[in-house]
């Protein structure tokens, strides 16, 4: 019983993954602004900074990047370009990731509409509850690229004036 249950939840969980590829790249850019809520950061974050007190920075590399597997995806590193363009364009993928990771937390109940007591729960459970990490990640990220790309427009800045 329990691996029948395991393996509907496994084939509902795939299902939703593939359908939030579709969805998260059908988000326009437009609609989503790092400098408003939901994405502006909390003053109770302090810029990210909350966050190190779980250890972000040790475990947020172990995280499952969909975007090392998927060539059409924007790389979620800095590695190689440093450019302000992909800097800016590293924190609205920031924005979609944890829009994206937020609507299948919220999805998580779907778990208890089809299967059996006893599982039901505990899967939605482990399912609402496995999107936290990659929320926090997100929200980690996001004010520390947007701190590079103050200080890399500042850093252009006084090059422009000193030429």
């Amino acid at each position: 019983m329990f691996l029948r249950q395991l393996v509907q939840f496994a084939i509902g969980a795939a299902g939703l993954g593939i359908a939030s590829h579709f969805i998260g790249e059908a988000i326009p850019v437009s609609a989503l602004r790092p400098d408003r809520f939901p994405f502006a950061p909390f003053r109770w974050e302090r810029g990210g900074r909350i966050y190190q007190k779980v250890g972000v920075q040790k475990w947020k590399l172990w995280l499952p990047d969909k975007s090392r597997y998927v060539g059409s995806m924007v790389p979620k590193n800095l590695k190689g370009d440093h450019s302000r363009e992909h800097m800016a364009r590293l924190v609205i993928e920031t924005c979609r990731a944890e829009l994206v990771h937020v609507i299948l937390l919220l999805l998580s109940p779907i778990f208890l509409l089809y299967l059996a007591p006893g599982y039901r729960t505990l899967f939605a459970t482990l399912y609402g509850v496995s999107h936290f990490p990659f929320i926090i990640v997100q929200r980690y990220n996001r004010p520390r690229l947007r701190r590079l790309l103050v200080y890399y427009d500042g850093a252009a800045s006084r090059r422009w004036q000193a030429t």
